[in-house]
């Protein structure tokens, strides 16, 4: 009687095995590793041909200790730097009339079934009016392309929609080019406090976020922010000299009496240098995958009798 050793199919397989196994790693690694890698690793600042300077900019150097400062003390754990959006949708502004108003108002009234004449030349008697929200692009193009054919120039223009949005945490959401000056990235996940991706561009008074670290609950009641104190040092009157105006919580701002003699809360380097990385942070700027809405601007104020109108600024040269 002949038997079969299952032994020797396994080692028949093992070649299989070692090979299927190696394909599953290869294929994690491609993955988790180098697809993101092809995808964000290569992205280098990008050049704004409206302003000539590239986004994002590098942080000055106190800014890029007070990163440092930030990721010590577990900012973190209790703030983003990521807004989120849930969608867009287009407004329809008339930002300039081509004919009198008293022939434009009929038209857009005619299309604009919902606004009779009279809002209509009200909206009309300040430009840019906004006279269509919530739209699709398709029919926010559309219509500005109507009302413009009925004498009244207009554009559609993009809004942005979500939850961060309508709580100014910024103007658009958070893409991966935001992120090219930061290492590490520090995203965060909880949101005991506001989001801070767009930190800079809402808040701008330093002496105010100096105070706030001081002590959290006189800038903001209620807030569950502990205070970190050891940030900042009392010094007496005399060692003010050569301190700048407006980096120093005073005694009045804390709390102290206009009498009490003798000291007040200076800042220390490690306070200045977060601060400085706080108000750095400024994730605004208009990016094709991540546009920022913008109001169209007024029509220009027409040249005097005799005078040549004003030229349009030339962007600068790449």
């Amino acid at each position: 009687m002949r038997i079969r050793s299952g032994g020797g199919e396994a080692m028949n397989n093992g070649p299989l095995l070692f090979l299927g196994v190696l394909i599953t790693l290869a294929s994690s690694f491609w993955g988790l590793v180098l697809a993101p890698q092809i995808q964000f690793g290569r992205q280098q600042p990008r050049l704004i041909e409206a302003t000539g300077e590239y986004y994002p900019s590098p942080r000055p150097g106190l800014a890029e200790r007070g990163a440092e400062v930030y990721r010590s003390l577990g900012c973190v754990e209790c703030h983003s730097q990521q807004v989120r959006q849930s969608g867009v949708h287009f407004d329809v502004w008339v930002t300039e009339l081509t004919t009198n108003i008293t022939a434009a108002v009929p038209a857009v009234a005619r299309l604009q079934s919902h606004l009779n004449e009279a809002d209509v030349a009200k909206a009309l008697g300040k430009l840019p009016a906004r006279v269509a929200m919530g739209l699709d692009a398709a029919d926010a193009d559309d219509l500005a392309k109507k009302l413009t054919a009925a004498g009244a120039t207009a554009k559609p223009a993009l809004v942005a929609l979500g939850p961060d949005i309508a709580r100014n945490w910024g103007p658009r959401l958070s893409v991966s080019q935001d992120y090219l000056r930061d290492y590490p990235v520090q995203l965060g996940q909880l949101r005991l406090g506001p989001d801070l991706a767009s930190y800079g561009t809402r808040q701008t008074n330093e002496n105010l976020i100096l105070l706030h670290l001081y002590e959290p609950t006189r800038t903001m009641p209620g807030s569950m922010m502990p205070p970190y104190r050891f940030l900042f040092a009392k010094k007496p009157y005399k060692f003010l000299d050569g301190v700048p105006t407006g980096t120093i919580v005073t005694k009045v701002a804390t709390g102290e009496s206009e009498e009490s003699a003798g000291e007040v809360v200076v800042p220390k380097e490690d306070a200045l240098a977060l601060v400085a990385y706080l108000t750095s942070l400024k994730a605004e700027t208009s990016l094709t995958e991540a546009p920022t809405p913008k109001v169209p601007a007024p029509p220009a104020p027409p040249a005097a009798p005799g005078q040549t109108p004003p030229l349009a600024p030339v962007p600068p040269v790449p």
